[in-house]
């Protein structure tokens, strides 16, 4: 029941935008991609020997 209120106030909410362009450099997103990438795959690397026991 929870749930259904917490999303019924997310869509009933009135949307808060601002009005601001934000530029971001590409190499930026692009090593924010790849930090967010290798991070995933050295926290996969490390609980696999934990799984399943």
């Amino acid at each position: 029941m929870k749930h259904l209120l917490l999303l019924a106030a997310l869509f009933t909410a009135p949307p808060v935008f601002s009005q601001q362009t934000i530029r971001i450099p590409v190499a930026e997103v692009m090593d924010k991609i790849r930090g967010g990438l290798l991070g995933q795959m050295l926290g996969n690397l490390n609980g696999i020997p934990h799984e399943f026991k």
